[in-house]
C-alpha cells in the first residue's frame, strides 16, 4: 500500500462584505468550523467512493479557512503532484427560506479541483514542501480592513468566552454524573459479585469485566455511555436489594407471629387454669361456708352462741370484716375453741350424757358385759362410763 500524499491549502479566502454567494462564510463561520474528518471528493463527484479526508483546519492570518488533508487514491494523488487538480472547493450545504434567506450552511465534503470557484483557494503545501504562493501587497483580494479585523477579533473573542463557558458547565456536568457513579459503585460490584458465584463456570469471564467495570466506571472516558450503563445496573441491584429486604422483613413478622400465637396461648391455657382454680376455691369456699352455718346452728340450738354474735356467712363482707366487739377470739390454739363462751363446754359431759342415755331398745347405750372384764365393767360393779375407761 503506497503513502498517502499529504498536503495543506486554503479551502476558504478571508471573507468578503457582502458576500459574493450565499455559500460563502462570514469571520465568525471560518473561526467555527472544523473539517477535520470530511471525505474528500474530485469535482464534488460525492457519487463515487472518497480519495481521501480532511485532517484538520483553522483561521489563518489573513482571515482564510486553511485545511490540511491527505490523498490515498495513488492515480488522484499523482494528479495533484503534477498540479492537474491543485485547486480546492468547499461543498457546502445551504439551507434557504421560500424568500432566500439562508437559514444555515453546514460542510458535507471539500473537493480537489482544476480551480476553484473562490480565489485564491489552492492546494499551497505538498508533503511539507510548498508549491503555490500568493503575494499581495494591498488589502485586496486577500488584505481585510481595520472594521473587518476589529469585527473578526470581537467574533474570536466572543466566541473563546463562549467555548469557555461551555467547557466549564461540560465538567461540571461530568463531575456531577462521575460522582454518582461512584454511589453506584458498591451496589453494582456488590451485585456483579454474586452473579459471578452463580454463573456457571464457561461464562465467568464475562462477569470478570464487568466487575472491572464497576471499579472504573467513573474515571473511564465517554460519561454519558457510562452513565447509561451504570443507572440500568445500579436499578437492577436496588430492586434486587429491596426484594431481599422485603422477604427478610416477611421472614421475621412470620417468626413474631408465631411467637406471638404461641405466647396467647399459653396466657389462654394459663387463664383457663385460673379460672377452673377459680371455680375449685368458690365451691369450696361455698362448703365451708355452709358447715359453718350448720355449726352455727348447732351452735345457737345448743345455746352456745347469741343471736346477737352470729356472723352471716353468705355476705363476703361478714366474712371479711373483724369479729363483733365483745368476742374474745384466741388464735394460739384454734383446736380449743375460739369464743370465749365455747371454752367452758366439755365434750366429755355431752359424750358421757350421749352413751349412758336410755335407748328404745334396751336400758342404755353402754351396757356392762357378762364378764368380769376389768375394762368393761362387770355386775358387782358400777355400770358407769366413768367406771369403764377409769383403768385407761
Amino acid at each position: 500500500m503506497s503513502t498517502p500524499l499529504t498536503f495543506k491549502g486554503i479551502a476558504h479566502p478571508p471573507p468578503r462584505t457582502p458576500r459574493d454567494h450565499p455559500s460563502d462564510l462570514s469571520a465568525g463561520e471560518v473561526l467555527s468550523t472544523q473539517l477535520g474528518g470530511l471525505p474528500i471528493h474530485v469535482e464534488h463527484e460525492t457519487a463515487s467512493r472518497p480519495v481521501g479526508n480532511c485532517l484538520a483546519s483553522w483561521a489563518g492570518t489573513r482571515g482564510e479557512l486553511r485545511v490540511m488533508g491527505e490523498i490515498t487514491d495513488p492515480q488522484i494523488a499523482q494528479q495533484v503532484k503534477d498540479g492537474t487538480l491543485r485547486g480546492l472547493s468547499l461543498g457546502t450545504d445551504c439551507i434557504q427560506d421560500m424568500e432566500g434567506a439562508v437559514l444555515s450552511r453546514s460542510q458535507k465534503e471539500l473537493s480537489v479541483c482544476d480551480e476553484g470557484r473562490r480565489s485564491g483557494t489552492w492546494i499551497t503545501d505538498i508533503n511539507n514542501r510548498q508549491v503555490h504562493e500568493v503575494a499581495a501587497f494591498s488589502n485586496k483580494p486577500y488584505g481585510v480592513s481595520h472594521d473587518t479585523f476589529n469585527e473578526t477579533k470581537r467574533l474570536a473573542e466572543d466566541r473563546g468566552a463562549e467555548n469557555a463557558n461551555l467547557k466549564a458547565k461540560l465538567e461540571l456536568y461530568e463531575r456531577r454524573d462521575r460522582d454518582q457513579l461512584r454511589s453506584f459503585q458498591p451496589a453494582m460490584e456488590e451485585m456483579m459479585k454474586e452473579l459471578h458465584d452463580e454463573a456457571p463456570a464457561d461464562a465467568r469471564s464475562h462477569f470478570v469485566s464487568m466487575l472491572d467495570w464497576t471499579r472504573t466506571a467513573s474515571d473511564r472516558p465517554n460519561i454519558d455511555t457510562q452513565m447509561q450503563l451504570g443507572t440500568v445496573v445500579h436499578a437492577c441491584a436496588s430492586k434486587l436489594k429491596r426484594v431481599r429486604d422485603d422477604a427478610h422483613v416477611s421472614s421475621a413478622t412470620s417468626d413474631q407471629l408465631a411467637a406471638s400465637a404461641k405466647e396467647n396461648e399459653s396466657l389462654k391455657a394459663d387463664n383457663v387454669g385460673k379460672e377452673r382454680r377459680i371455680d375449685e376455691l368458690s365451691t369450696s369456699l361455698k362448703e365451708i361456708t355452709a358447715n359453718h352455718e350448720k355449726l352455727q346452728m348447732q351452735l345457737e340450738k345448743a345455746g352456745m352462741l347469741k343471736s346477737s354474735e352470729k356472723f352471716d356467712f353468705s355476705k363476703a363482707s361478714a366474712r371479711e370484716v373483724d369479729a363483733p366487739a365483745g368476742v374474745d377470739v384466741k388464735t394460739e390454739n384454734a383446736s380449743k375453741g375460739a369464743i370465749g363462751v365455747i371454752s367452758d363446754f366439755n365434750p366429755s359431759d355431752a359424750l358421757c350424757a350421749f352413751i349412758t342415755h336410755h335407748s328404745t331398745h334396751s336400758n342404755a347405750r353402754f351396757m356392762p358385759s357378762a364378764s368380769n372384764h376389768s375394762i368393761l365393767g362387770s355386775n358387782n360393779t358400777d355400770a358407769g362410763l366413768s367406771a369403764a375407761i377409769r383403768p385407761m
